[in-house]
């Protein structure tokens, strides 16, 4: 970053695929992938022209005005809630809000969050991703808090009850926006990942997740084993993401997954494509992020600290990568691998 520490996350895993160019003050707005050139500052020969990056505000005139930055600090039961949600480089250059959103509550024993990325080519993307994860964790919240499971498997059938509810309330509330605005219900598109958690007897640790679209909910054990929650969707054509309101409710179902780790330090992550696609495939780049990530930053046990040390993580430069940035952890307190 340019201002305070720089976190030493390795990003680029294969430097004859991915070669980057960088002028102006370095922050390398336009880059070399595959031998194709991309982005700002390019001449009609295809040579690099210098071109800066400049950060600006959206236009005071528009509405639906979000925080280009976001933070999440919940600790509750020796297990905390650590996120961070940033405006990117393309959207803080054009003149735009951030289009992630985030939100997480701990109740009756649950940790719960949820993610989700608006889709960018429509108006009010980031209106339904801000809607999106509201209404999600507030149903699943309902939903545990309604609860007191007594057994291993109770919790198993309340964490995939909360997920489809969650699923469920977030998809009637982007459409029942779209409605109330008289817009289409594709203007409010968005992704949509959701985690949850809770500490079972006998060191029992349950996670179980959900997703539409891209992105990527994992679960990290202390043997280095990474578990995913949920499966990153490309479309039909493999370049494009699937968003909440694409994906019937029938089947909702079968994107609900389910894992129990039985005494190993462990933690999840849901994370949107904006950080996932810098170190993919998670399953051999992941870690080199979560190294600083566990290791330093979360070894704080002050919110503050905590979340200080995040806005400095995902403020990571790699060549390409100019999405907005979302994280958030779910971890016991004191208790990880890299610790």
């Amino acid at each position: 970053m340019r201002n305070g520490r720089q976190w030493p996350v390795e990003c680029i895993a294969d430097e004859q695929s991915f070669r980057a160019e960088r002028w102006g003050d370095g922050t390398g707005m336009g880059v070399e992938r595959d031998g194709e050139q991309r982005g700002p500052g390019m001449t009609p020969d295809g040579s690099v022209a210098p071109a800066a990056f400049v950060e600006r505000e959206p236009p005071p005139a528009l509405g639906d005005r979000v925080p280009h930055v976001e933070a999440i600090w919940l600790p509750r039961d020796g297990w905390v809630i650590a996120g961070l949600s940033r405006r990117g480089l393309s959207h803080a250059h054009e003149g735009r809000f951030r289009e992630d959103a985030m939100d997480a509550r701990a109740t009756n024993g649950w940790q719960l969050a949820a993610v989700a990325d608006g889709a960018g080519a429509y108006p009010l993307a980031r209106v339904g991703a801000n809607r999106a994860v509201r209404a999600a964790v507030t149903a699943m919240e309902a939903t545990v808090t309604a609860a007191d499971p007594g057994s291993s498997e109770d919790a198993g059938a309340e964490a995939r009850a909360a997920l489809l509810a969650g699923l469920r309330a977030a998809y009637d509330d982007t459409r029942a926006e779209a409605a109330r605005r008289g817009v289409p219900a594709a203007d409010l598109r968005t992704t949509l990942l959701l985690l949850v958690h809770r500490a079972l007897p006998g060191g029992v640790q349950l996670f179980a997740g959900a997703q539409i679209g891209d992105g990527a909910v994992v679960v990290r054990d202390a043997a280095g084993a990474l578990h995913r929650l949920g499966a990153p969707d490309t479309g039909a054509t493999g370049n494009e993401s699937l968003f909440l309101t694409d994906v019937e409710p029938a089947a909702w179902p079968g994107r609900v997954r389910a894992l129990r780790l039985a005494g190993v330090p462990c933690y999840a992550l849901a994370l949107t494509d904006g950080v996932a696609d810098d170190f993919a495939p998670a399953e051999e780049h992941l870690a080199r992020l979560e190294r600083p990530l566990v290791g330093a930053v979360l070894a704080a046990r002050e919110g503050e600290a905590v979340t200080r040390g995040l806005a400095e993580l995902l403020a990571y430069e790699r060549a390409g990568s100019f999405d907005d940035r979302t994280l958030v952890c779910i971890y016991e307190m004191g208790s990880g691998p890299w610790t």
